[in-house]
C-alpha cells in the first residue's frame, strides 16, 4: 500500500500518477499489479437528465387541463350549457400550439413556425367571431393579421439575408410598425365609423420613420458607427 508524497491520498498498486492531484508516482520498490482491485470506487458521473419536448408540451398539457377543466364546470354549472368556457379552450389552445411550433420546429425554419402561430390565431378569432353577433373577421381582423404576418414573416426573412446588419433590420422594423399603426388606423376608421380618414396613427407613423431612418443613417455610416460601438462598448 502507497500513498501520494502530494496530497496523501490512497493510491492503488498499478496507477503511476495520483488521481487527485496527478502526480506522478514513483516507486521502484512497488512493481505495478494492474489486475489488483482500486483502494477508491471509479468515477462514474451521472448522467444529466435531458427534458425532451415531448415531455415539455406533456406538462403544459397537463397544467392547461386544470383552468378548462374549472372554466367548463364553472359554465355548465352556472349557465347550465356550455357558453364562455369555449373562449378559454380555444386561447389556450392557441398559446399551446404556438408554445408546440416553437419546441418541434427547427431553428432554421423560423417561418414554417410563425406560419404555424399565425394559423392557431386565425382559428381563435374565426372562433371568437362565430360566437358573436358581429361579423368583424373579413373585415378587419383578418386584413390586419395578414398586414401582422407579412411584416413578421419578411423580417425574418431579413434576419437571415441581413445577419451582420442588425440596425438595418431595425430600422426596417420601425417602418414596418408605422404603417402598420397606419393600417389599424385605416381599418377602425373604415368598419366603424364609415370613414377613411387617417387620424392618431399618424403620430407613431411619423416617429417610427424618423427613428428607422436615423438607424437606417447609423448603420451605412461606418465613421459615427465605430464611434457608437466604442462609446458603449459593442
Amino acid at each position: 500500500m502507497s500513498y501520494c508524497v502530494n496530497c496523501g491520498v490512497e493510491l492503488a498498486e498499478y496507477i503511476k500518477k495520483c488521481p487527485l492531484c496527478s502526480t506522478e508516482v514513483i516507486n521502484p520498490n512497488q512493481p505495478y499489479d494492474f489486475a489488483s482491485a482500486p483502494p477508491y470506487p471509479e468515477y462514474d458521473p451521472m448522467p444529466k437528465q435531458k427534458i425532451g419536448p415531448k415531455m415539455i408540451l406533456g406538462i403544459i398539457a397537463v397544467i392547461f387541463m386544470l383552468p378548462i377543466a374549472v372554466c367548463t364546470v364553472a359554465d355548465i354549472t352556472y349557465d347550465g350549457t356550455f357558453t364562455w368556457s369555449g373562449y378559454v379552450i380555444a386561447s389556450l389552445f392557441a398559446v399551446y400550439t404556438v408554445i408546440a411550433s416553437a419546441l418541434t420546429v427547427h431553428k432554421e425554419s423560423v417561418l414554417l413556425e410563425q406560419i404555424f402561430d399565425y394559423m392557431a390565431i386565425l382559428l381563435l378569432l374565426v372562433y371568437i367571431e362565430e360566437q358573436c353577433a358581429v361579423k368583424w373577421f373579413i373585415p378587419f381582423a383578418l386584413p390586419l393579421l395578414c398586414s401582422t404576418a407579412i411584416a413578421t414573416l419578411s423580417l425574418s426573412f431579413l434576419i437571415k439575408v441581413l445577419n451582420k446588419r442588425a440596425l438595418t433590420v431595425i430600422s426596417i422594423g420601425f417602418l414596418y410598425l408605422g404603417l402598420l399603426s397606419v393600417i389599424c388606423d385605416i381599418l377602425i376608421k373604415y368598419n366603424f365609423f364609415d370613414s377613411i380618414a387617417v387620424g392618431w396613427s399618424l403620430y407613431p407613423f411619423i416617429s417610427c420613420v424618423i427613428i428607422g431612418s436615423v438607424l437606417l443613417f447609423i448603420d451605412n455610416n461606418k465613421y459615427i458607427k465605430r464611434r457608437l460601438e466604442k462609446k458603449f462598448f459593442v
